[in-house]
């Protein structure tokens, strides 16, 4: 709802500039609606950035908390209104506090999945406006229309707190209903259809009629040898928004999107190429990746492949929410004798870069990937000798006080200087260890050397010495 709250905040907050102009209020209204203008501006920019970052409950709790903070800064800013009307009490002071109630009962309508927003949205103009017809000018009037807004603050409250209940409740009957109704329907399919599905499911991805991993690999097993003056070319597709069509339209859209994307790239395949003369298949690897091998004659012959499937994607998926996807494709080529596993390996590779770099992107992988992947397959294979052999340290920057003078604490800092590719991004590190499955080991590792640390630095200080 960010979208619509800033564009009502604008549309209100232009009428009440108006307002304060025609009150010849200029000065106030004119700094109250450049503060209206920021804070909006930097709820959109973070509504912007905030859709690529929430892969975790962590990420998610953040994401929550900056919201929080960008809507009660908005309301603050709709208290501070209060100038513009000297308290409510001018000409128009009755019109500024009908902007304030509109926008407020707006917010309630707009913000029904997470009421703490809406809350903390409404909860500072209408206090304020309170506080001034209490304060100022305490006429029989005013003390009537405190106690209206007073009233009025608490029936939003429960509005807001009744609209989440409700939301709730029925974002969860929905999701328990269609997990459900497709349970049951895996079960009858299954009860039916049991040995004709085992068949099937050795080679075939029900789901879309492609080839599954095995399926795949089976085709295209052993060594693979590319024609004269060609190219072998593996590319890798991966949906672009495919988990916000799961976790908005649950799980039958999910796979109703899967099974569209599987039928077009099979009309595309076939398209392009033909299979009686040239090698070619694809397939499904599982989740939202999908596969296509082929052979080409020149690198911008295989781009040109690539772009053609970017391009023909929303307009040809036979689904309701195909304009929720994309895809983004890593490529491989290689005019040597190789295998489909060395293929995929450096697909895969070029793929995550292609995300990486945004939506619809098609990456070729070349030297730079290769020396990444390089680097991340020595790390991960050398990280449990280094943790062993305490190659992997902890770096103690001291932070410091009282001008200079004191050591206040230590921030621990992960190093490890690789024998071959020199220092290593901590973040690499952490990443390859949680691949490995060795995080634990590499934590406990930490931990010892922070408490080593942590005892040499006491001896040291006579003052209490931290470590983060």
């Amino acid at each position: 709802s960010t979208p619509h709250t800033t564009l009502l905040n604008y549309l209100v907050g232009f009428c009440a500039l108006a307002a304060a102009l025609y009150s010849q209020n200029t000065l106030n209204g004119l700094w109250w609606f450049a503060l209206c203008v920021l804070v909006n501006m930097a709820r959109m920019s973070w509504y912007k950035s905030a859709h690529t970052h929430v892969n975790s409950l962590a990420g998610l709790d953040k994401h929550l908390t900056n919201c929080w903070r960008l809507t009660l800064g908005s309301g603050l800013v709709w208290a501070l209104i209060a100038f513009c009307s000297n308290g409510y009490s001018s000409e128009l002071g009755m019109v500024f506090l009908i902007m304030v109630c509109a926008i407020t009962g707006a917010s309630v309508a707009l913000m029904q999945s997470h009421s703490i927003l809406a809350i903390t949205f409404a909860t500072p103009p209408l206090l304020t406006a309170v506080a001034c017809m209490v304060l100022i000018e305490a006429t029989p009037t005013r003390l009537w229309l405190a106690l209206a807004i007073f009233t009025y603050w608490i029936a939003l409250v429960g509005t807001a707190l009744r609209c989440q209940q409700v939301f709730l409740q029925s974002a969860r009957d929905k999701h328990e209903a269609s997990h459900l109704a497709l349970s049951l329907h895996d079960t009858l399919e299954h009860l039916r259809n049991s040995s004709t599905t085992l068949i099937q499911q050795a080679h075939q991805d029900s789901l879309t009629g492609l080839s599954n991993r095995h399926g795949f690999m089976q085709t295209f097993s052993g060594t693979l040898e590319p024609r004269k003056k060609g190219f072998l070319c593996l590319m890798l597709l991966d949906l672009d928004g495919f988990k916000s069509v799961n976790d908005c339209y649950g799980h039958s859209a999910g796979d109703a999107a899967l099974a569209a994307v599987g039928n077009w790239l099979k009309e595309q395949i076939a398209g392009l190429f033909n299979a009686s003369t040239e090698r070619v298949g694809c397939g499904r690897l599982g989740g939202d990746e999908f596969v296509v091998f082929c052979e080409v004659d020149t690198a911008q012959h295989a781009n040109s492949v690539a772009n053609n499937l970017i391009l023909s994607f929303t307009n040809n998926v036979n689904s309701s929410h195909a304009h929720h996807l994309g895809i983004s494709i890593g490529m491989r080529l290689a005019s040597e004798p190789t295998t489909l596993s060395d293929l995929l390996l450096g697909a895969d590779e070029a793929m995550h870069a292609a995300k990486q770099a945004g939506r619809n992107r098609v990456q070729l992988y070349d030297e730079t990937l290769q020396q990444a992947l390089n680097v991340k397959r020595d790390i991960g294979r050398d990280m449990m000798l280094a943790i062993d052999n305490k190659q992997i340290e902890l770096h103690f920057q001291p932070i410091v006080g009282s001008l200079g003078r004191r050591t206040d604490s230590f921030e621990g800092l992960l190093r490890w200087k690789h024998p071959s590719h020199g220092w290593i991004n901590p973040e690499n590190i952490i990443l390859v260890a949680a691949h490995n499955g060795c995080s634990g080991e590499l934590t406990r590792h930490i931990i010892d050397q922070a408490c080593e640390g942590l005892l040499q630095f006491s001896r040291q200080h006579s003052n209490e010495v931290r470590v983060a």
